[in-house]
Parts: structure tokens; C-alpha cells; sequence
């Protein structure tokens, strides 16, 4: 424990990335940076280790947050990350358990990354703006309609929702 606490303070806290990936620019902010790993402290009024486990291996959104940020750490250092969620109980007995994000978190969020990193890509080249991300409905006058948008990404809305909210199985 001695030594985790010793590495923790040394990183790098809050650090942002900016990046290109695929001729994107890209941005993200990463609360803890060190040599060769990612933390990301979650902090749960009980750590029940089963769901945390789950929880990280079936959610499109930690499954992304996990590629994204090694990628970004490995782009702008040169050397592969590891990712961590450090999840801290935030009452006693305060127990800390340490995930790893494993290769099929990894896997899946890389594939969900590109897909929607694409659909960003087909939007910036339609000439759309940020506050224009194809989204559920209104657009403004003169805005590209998102099925364009879309199929300019190679995508049909139902690879998008895909994409976004994870295929049924």
C-alpha cells in the first residue's frame, strides 16, 4: 500500500491531452497520469468489487473512456498505458479496490471510439459544428440532416444507436 500511495502522488493530476487521431483533434482530461498507467479514482457510497467489475466490462461509456485515455497518454508519451479504476469507498471502512481495465474492455471501447470518432470526422467534413452533433430530432435551419451526415460516415442511423447505446445481443 506504501508504494501504491507513493506512485499515486507522483502523477500527474488532471492532466489534459490534446490529440489527433485519424485527423481529428481530439481532447480529454485525465485525473491521474503516470509512467506507463491511468488511474481513474470512482468513488461509491460502498465498493461492492462484483459490480464495479461488471459495471467497467459491459459500460460503453467506461469501455470508451478507457481507450480513449491510454491512446491519448500513449500518443503524446510514445509508451503503451495501462488503465486503473481506483474505486474508493467514500464511507468506513473506506476500502479501495483496483480494476484493471482488461483486453476485452479495451477492445470494445476502441471499437466503439472509432465508430463514433468517425461520425465526429463525417461531421466536421459535412462543415457541421460542434453544437450540431447529429442528434434525436431538431436541427437548425440550413443544417445538414444527420441521415446525410451519416451516410457520409459509412453508417446507417441503426449502426449509430449501435454505436452509442451497445448492440442487443
Amino acid at each position: 500500500l506504501t508504494a501504491l500511495l507513493g506512485t499515486l502522488a507522483s502523477m500527474s493530476r488532471e492532466a489534459t491531452i490534446l490529440f489527433d487521431d485519424d485527423d481529428v483533434a481530439c481532447k480529454c482530461r485525465l485525473d491521474l497520469l503516470g509512467d506507463g498507467i491511468v488511474v481513474d479514482p470512482k468513488f461509491p457510497e460502498e465498493l461492492d468489487v462484483f459490480k464495479w467489475e461488471k459495471q467497467i466490462r459491459y459500460s460503453p461509456l467506461y469501455q470508451m473512456q478507457a481507450h480513449v485515455y491510454t491512446r491519448a497518454a500513449e500518443i503524446v508519451t510514445g509508451k503503451p498505458h495501462e488503465m486503473l479504476f481506483a474505486v474508493c469507498e467514500w464511507t468506513y471502512p473506506y476500502d479501495v479496490a483496483l480494476i484493471p481495465a482488461g483486453a476485452s474492455v479495451m477492445d470494445a471501447g476502441r471499437a466503439r471510439w472509432e465508430q463514433q470518432r468517425d461520425v465526429w470526422k463525417a461531421c466536421l467534413a459535412a462543415g457541421v459544428e460542434s453544437q450540431h452533433w447529429p442528434g434525436a430530432g431538431w436541427r437548425e435551419p440550413g443544417e445538414v440532416p444527420r441521415e446525410e451526415i451519416l451516410r457520409a460516415a459509412g453508417l446507417e442511423i441503426n449502426d449509430r444507436l449501435d454505436a452509442l447505446f451497445g448492440a442487443e445481443e
